[in-house]
């Protein structure tokens, strides 16, 4: 009895968390979606770029509307890592309209524009632009294409080496070139004929050699990186050569200047390193995993900071797009950096007949709910909270009436031979969450804890141990008190199991009755 009460008492002290989570459809008919964002502060409109069909779509209150918001007739329509790739709104774009724009022109180079919200319509974006700055790329693949406005207001670029294979020309580590950097520029501050500056804090502006633009740079293809939306922190899904994937992270408010590795290293292994520097001097990747089975193309995410699944909150997301992966983590302070690593990909698989076949993208709207882009399924998908299935089961024989015993039957049949523990609560709101996810559908009450620490008094917590078919019989006596007449009880199991978190095993479905 000390043993579980121990155990439930624990949970006190555990955060609350949210519901079980899945994925569900909510947007199809789209043509290679790459990205999906949503202005500040907009909770009723999701912007999905349609990679090669030169289109920004919008989703406005769960519809998808006809007419484009906005079209690009000189992006790229051909090129697995051409097109438009990224966009970001402007942290004030509810009052000035602006939306910047990362896509590849017809030439294959690539391109920043800014955009504005149309005047007559909000749905729709004039459809010309002011270009900030090109780039040229000297080979199709690894174009980047990120945009996002970090915590400092800046908007920040996300830049492939130039591509081929192995970076030629060695892009990623010379300082001169924009490629295969992170990018950061002040869009709210104009220098001479030019829209926008580069800040002075950029760790190479002004007489230090290198390129004004860099903040961080030795990147592959930073496809995607994002901001945690809560402290500023900086994630990174950097695409590997032949070796290695890797995600990357700064702590918000770290310096520029940080160097990744690439082309000398290749997550923490040597890749070309005539003429480096120690791997010890690089900035290496909080996770990094080989390329075999789980995949050959990271795709960056986010963390989850939406309101809808709380027990995720601090939960960073990414994939693979090859191996079509969903994996989850947090940072750590202690080493290896990371804790919590749970492969996702059963959990996120959407119900019914839906399936991810193609992940491209991670997407944040205004309140934090993260999406996943399905590239050759043309659909997206929203992380949401879905109601927890029970592998035990808990009902009720007899009625609830006062002075007489209710009567149960407990069934959990895969856990033969194992002990339970069935408890009572008078809260109308149960639910005590575990970090690992599942939820003891019970709160600590001051009757339920009454009876932990007095056994047989009020409402006594059964224990016991299920039979060969997994099955046990349970009663409750309820004093004949009429004041409880009209009260709800609500009653559950846990199967106890020593190999499981915390001890806890299977959890049973809540059973809710009112008392007559």
């Amino acid at each position: 009895m000390k043993l579980i009460a121990v155990i439930l008492l624990t949970l006190l002290s555990l955060p609350l968390s949210a519901q079980s989570f899945g994925t569900q459809l909510f947007v199809s008919g789209l043509i290679r979606p790459v990205y999906v964002c949503s202005p500040p502060g907009d909770t009723t409109r999701v912007f999905i770029i349609e990679q090669l069909n030169q289109r920004i779509r919008l989703v406005k209150n769960g519809v998808l509307l006809a007419t484009a918001y906005l079209t690009i007739p000189t992006a790229s329509i051909s090129g697995n890592e051409r097109g438009v790739l990224g966009m970001a709104f402007h942290p004030n774009y509810a009052s000035n309209g602006y939306l910047y724009v990362n896509f590849t022109d017809t030439a294959g180079n690539t391109q920043i524009m800014r955009y504005q919200r149309s005047a007559a319509n909000p749905d729709l974006a004039a459809p010309t632009g002011t270009l900030l700055f090109a780039v040229t790329q000297p080979y199709s693949n690894h174009n980047g294409g990120m945009l996002a406005f970090g915590p400092d207001g800046y908007l920040w670029i996300g830049m492939g080496d130039g591509g081929s294979a192995g970076d030629p020309s060695g892009n990623a580590q010379n300082l001169t070139a924009q490629l295969g950097k992170l990018l950061r520029i002040d869009v709210n501050t104009p220098t001479g004929a030019l829209s926008w500056s580069n800040p002075p804090s950029n760790p190479y502006y002004g007489a230090v050699v290198g390129h004004d633009s860099i903040m961080h740079y030795g990147m592959r293809n930073p496809w995607r990186f994002s901001f945690d939306r809560w402290n500023g922190d900086l994630w990174i899904g950097d695409v590997g050569q032949n070796a290695a994937e890797e995600i990357d992270y700064l702590a918000a408010g770290t310096a520029g200047g940080k160097n990744f590795g690439w082309r000398c290293y290749e997550g923490n292994m040597a890749y070309n390193t005539a003429g480096c520097a120690a791997l010890a001097t690089m900035t290496a990747p909080v996770y990094a995993y080989a390329q075999g089975p789980n995949g050959y193309c990271v795709i960056g995410g986010y963390v989850y900071r939406g309101n809808a699944i709380p027990g995720l909150n601090g939960t960073y997301f990414f994939s693979d797009n090859s191996s079509n992966k969903i994996w989850s983590m947090r940072k750590s302070a202690t080493p290896p950096g990371y804790t919590a690593f749970t492969d996702r990909t059963g959990q996120l698989d959407p119900p019914g007949a839906a399936t991810i076949t193609t992940v491209s993208s991670f997407g944040e709207d205004a309140d934090g709910e993260l999406y996943i882009c399905d590239l050759n399924g043309g659909e997206v998908f929203k992380i949401v909270p879905v109601a927890p299935t029970y592998a035990a089961t808990l009902t009720r024989t007899t009625p609830p009436t006062i002075g007489t015993a209710i009567n149960f039957t407990l069934s959990s049949a895969s856990n033969p031979f194992k002990a339970y523990a069935f408890a009572w609560s008078m809260d109308s709101i149960p639910g005590i969450s575990l970090p690992d996810g599942r939820i003891i559908p019970l709160n600590m009450d001051s009757v339920f804890d009454l009876s932990l620490q007095t056994p047989n008094v009020l409402f006594p917590n059964n224990y016991g141990s299920l039979n060969n078919f997994g099955v046990a019989n349970a009663s409750v006596l309820l004093p004949a008190y009429p004041p409880l007449i009209g009260l709800n009880l609500n009653g559950a199991f846990v199967v106890l199991d020593t190999t499981a978190f915390l001890n806890i095993g299977q959890i049973s479905n809540l059973h809710t009755m009112t008392l007559q």
